[in-house]
């Protein structure tokens, strides 16, 4: 029956419509393809017959009847057509199609569960696809492994995919190879790739390229190429403009511009007043005073020194939600709060071993140069682990491995050696935990799955360490306000007292708070802790500046 339908659709196209009564009568009879033909032009409305998505709907329903994945396929698009309310019903014939093998209903599927967070399901169906060649397969496969969903994050694999889609004319892969390559560190070519990308006009390629100019990775830093770029978004995308005010209210928080920061704001409320509700870096910035109404002192604190460590994307293990922003506004109040002055501070964000071990090498140099007069101020935000055998602490570079303390830096050479150093005073900050624990509450290094309680490392010299947590607690975040809880603290009691603040009175506050507030929030104890070494007798009195 199949073939007499082909063969009188192609002898007589004039005749055959979908209210021709050969066609009907060979429908009736079980032909699929006629069916479809006649569910299709119902659904569309073409050959000379009124649209009727009724009349669609049962036509598909007969070529499902009959084992047919496009009829299956076809129901679910009437319903979403018709708006009809039963979406489980429609989703139940779209997964039938996809069962049966309807490509396009496999992709939308995969889609499905992407939307659903369920992404072992989503990753299953983009590599069945992969095998039957279905382009857009490449390009969610490269999401998968580019963010680990259902799936190790995998940047390598990622970029393949990526590529793969991008040469088979998915222009959108663009700005996620570049996205690769900012993840390798290859700067250069994610700049070339999101200017090709820019020509394209993909409008997530402006905000890549607009970051890397903030940044100065892979081009000199310039702020005002990057708000040009935003500026130039804004007016070829008008329906997205939300999103780009967005992203120029955050380069200006990142100049330490909070004016300019605040009227950007203003305008995307006017767009949409529940911006407010987001968890967007502008939003967060916007409505926490700590972060934008930072006290400024005229006095200049020549001899202090700031090193800080903001470790948040990891690529083994969890990130360390809001640990970018604690780095951040800790030094805008080393800079203006305790007039520290900016060529003595180093921050760095996401450091590796190398990283940490260049920077801690920098401080120890400065005590010898200053041979007992320099104050220092070490800070740390980012995961901790344990030595499971005997409890020793260690900082977790984001390359670090959870559960290999030999990827960490030991937190017993961190205060051997900078103790060892002729100094004023050494304050170590650190808002991390020991025990195994994430920010988030779950596990991160223990194998066992419970949290180890950690050994209380001694500091020496002239040293004061203030911890977030202690023993086997967790640092938790303070997700209203975007910090870690911790850092939240010690930023509030420095903008309380405009940093006229002992070391005393700042720990006390800091513990109580914190103490207070993670009961509350986290219905767990948080108790940070001070730990003097046996030379900082004086050191409650001690101020940093």
């Amino acid at each position: 029956m199949k073939q007499l339908f082909f063969i009188l659709y192609i002898i007589y196209p004039i005749c055959i419509s979908a209210q021709n009564p050969q066609l009907l009568r060979i429908a009736e009879s079980g032909d699929i393809d006629a069916q479809l033909y006649l569910a299709e032009s119902y659904m569309l409305g073409r050959d000379e017959i009124k649209r009727n998505l009724v009349e669609a709907k049962r036509w598909y329903e007969k070529a499902a009847a009959n084992g047919s994945a496009e009829g299956e396929y076809g129901i679910y698009k009437v319903m979403r057509i018709a708006k009809d309310e039963d979406v489980a019903g429609a989703l139940r014939h779209l997964g039938k199609a996809a069962d049966m093998g309807c490509k396009d209903a496999k992709y939308l599927m995969g889609r499905t569960w992407m939307q659903t967070k369920d992404y072992k399901r989503a990753l299953h169906v983009w590599t069945e696809l992969e095998k039957e060649k279905f382009i857009p397969a490449f390009y969610y496969l490269g999401e998968c492994y580019f963010y680990g969903y259902g799936t190790n994050k995998n940047i390598e694999k990622a970029l393949d995919y990526y590529i793969s889609a991008y040469e088979n004319g998915v222009m959108e892969s663009l700005p996620m190879i570049a996205a690769c390559y900012v993840e390798k560190k290859n700067y250069v070519d994610a700049v070339q790739c999101y200017k090709r990308a820019i020509e394209e006009k993909i409008p997530t390629a402006f905000w890549g390229l607009a970051l890397l100019y903030a940044e100065g990775m892979g081009v000199e830093q310039n702020y005002q190429e990057a708000h040009f770029l935003l500026d130039r978004a804004i007016r070829l995308f008008p329906d997205d403009s939300e999103y780009f005010l967005m992203r120029k209210g955050e380069l200006y928080v990142k100049e330490g511009d909070s004016g300019r920061a605040r009227e950007i704001w203003n305008k995307v409320i006017d767009l949409n007043p529940m911006a407010i509700e987001s968890q967007s870096p502008l939003a967060i910035a916007m409505t926490n005073e700590i972060d934008n109404k930072i006290p400024e002192n005229r006095i200049s604190s020549n001899k202090s020194f700031v090193l800080i460590i903001a470790n948040e994307e990891y690529t083994q293990v969890e990130n360390v939600p809001f640990a970018f922003n604690d780095g951040e506004i800790f030094e805008r109040y080393c800079q203006k709060t305790l007039g520290v002055p900016q060529t003595n501070i180093k921050r760095i964000a996401n450091a590796t071993l190398n990283n940490i071990r260049t920077g801690l090498s920098w401080l120890e140099q400065i005590a010898d140069a200053y041979n007992g007069e320099a104050n220092i101020i070490f800070y740390y935000a980012g995961h901790g682990i344990p030595n499971e055998s005997n409890g020793s602490a260690y900082l977790l570079p984001v390359d670090g491995v959870g559960n290999d303390v030999t990827t960490g830096y030991s937190l017993d050479k961190l205060y051997a050696d900078l103790g060892s150093k002729p100094a004023k005073s050494v304050i170590v900050l650190l808002d991390a935990c020991f025990s195994g624990a994430r920010r988030d509450g779950g596990m991160l290094a223990s194998a066992r799955g419970v949290a180890i309680k950690a050994k209380q490392n001694a500091p020496k010299g002239n040293m004061v360490v203030l911890s977030a947590a202690q023993g086997d607690e967790t640092a938790y975040p303070y997700k209203d306000k975007g910090h870690g809880l911790f850092t939240y603290y010690l930023l509030k009691k420095l903008q309380e007292s405009k940093g006229d603040v002992t070391l005393g009175e700042l720990a006390d506050y800091v513990t109580a708070e914190v103490k207070k507030q993670s009961v509350v929030v986290n219905g767990k104890m948080q108790t940070p802790l001070a730990s003097p070494s046996n030379n900082a007798t004086d050191w409650r009195n001690w101020k940093l500046r």
